[in-house]
């Protein structure tokens, strides 16, 4: 507290800690200290037994495999790398601060992970195929319109570090986790329970006629303004519309052809221009087909897509959708 909250401390520094408060937190016992309490350099005698801090890493955590992960464990450490990245939001929490997240996917040799990095986590410079160690993240379950899975929640209470050599002597290469993760299949050999599969085909019958969805940034619903600009839905005032953009089409390989539609960030990849430029076109042109031409233009390009596949109940049919363009053939 206060002035103590000040000291210049560094992970792994050997300390002395003299008069705190010993209290019962929500998962442990913790150290308060306060005004009456000292944090000094340990005496020599101090430190004769104290384990080095690899040591006490060692002793500290648990390394789990990604599919080893259950909910809510505790004290563990993941050894990854990150194969998706997406950029920082801001958002505001329920007491009107600021605050930013960021998703990240991570994935070793048993299989991948969606994790959200909040706060200073989320300013951590990473790369995609960078090498991570994870200490102590939460592990959370969802269930919702992405099904049933586990989510790593990596906010003040865990560290993200790059891995030593150590930790990544059995890690496979990126390209490697690619190919474990997201093996290549042919169209024909889709099934509605294809998850996590690469596909790679010529794109045809791309659609630029209506390539953004207006939705409410309070609620997510499509966007119905009343003359106040009051979202009809849930009653927001509405500043700024929430801006999709979606390109449907279809993707055909050797073996057959199926539905895709691409959303948000890998509609941008298609494109080659951001969701804020095109927004910009429409509006000025105030026609929602003014880019038609340059979304037709890509028919004929050959693109390699990771994703599901599930069946459109809509259209009668099986449809792909794509959560990642890894390579687009011009």
């Amino acid at each position: 507290w206060d002035e103590k909250a000040e000291k210049p401390l560094n992970v792994g520094d050997a300390v002395r800690i003299e008069n705190a408060r010993i209290r019962l937190g929500l998962y442990s016992v913790e150290l308060n200290t306060g005004r009456t309490t000292r944090i000094v350099e340990p005496l020599p005698e101090d430190i004769e037994n104290l384990p080095s801090f690899e040591e006490l890493e060692e002793m500290l955590y648990t390394t789990k495999k990604i599919d080893e992960l259950e909910e809510d464990d505790r004290n563990i450490r993941i050894i990854a790398r990150v194969v998706d990245l997406f950029d920082p939001r801001e958002f505001q929490r329920g007491d009107g601060t600021p605050g930013l997240v960021r998703t990240v996917e991570f994935a070793d040799d048993t299989g991948s992970i969606r994790a959200s990095l909040w706060d200073d986590a989320a300013e951590r410079p990473l790369s995609i195929g960078d090498a991570v160690r994870i200490e102590n993240p939460r592990v959370i379950y969802r269930d919702d319109m992405g099904g049933e899975r586990l989510e790593l929640s990596i906010g003040r209470n865990s560290r993200i570090e790059p891995a030593t050599e150590r930790d990544i002597s059995g890690l496979p290469s990126f390209e490697e986790l690619q190919e474990i993760l997201y093996p290549l299949v042919n169209i024909e050999d889709l099934q509605e329970d294809s998850r996590n599969v690469m596909i790679k085909g010529e794109l045809t019958e791309m659609s630029g006629r209506r390539i953004l969805s207006i939705k409410c940034p309070s609620c997510n619903e499509r966007l119905e303004l009343s003359d106040e600009n009051i979202c009809n839905f849930c009653g927001a005032l509405v500043d700024e519309p929430r801006y999709l953009l979606m390109i449907p089409g279809r993707i055909m390989d050797d073996t057959g052809e199926v539905l895709i539609t691409f959303f948000g960030r890998e509609a941008e990849k298609l494109l080659g221009m951001s969701t804020r430029e095109v927004v910009d076109i429409i509006n000025q042109s105030a026609d929602e087909s003014a880019l038609e031409e340059r979304v037709e233009d890509l028919n004929g390009v050959t693109v390699e897509v990771i994703g599901n596949a599930d069946f459109d109940e809509y259209n009668e049919e099986p449809r792909f959708i794509p959560r990642k363009v890894v390579n687009i053939e011009l």
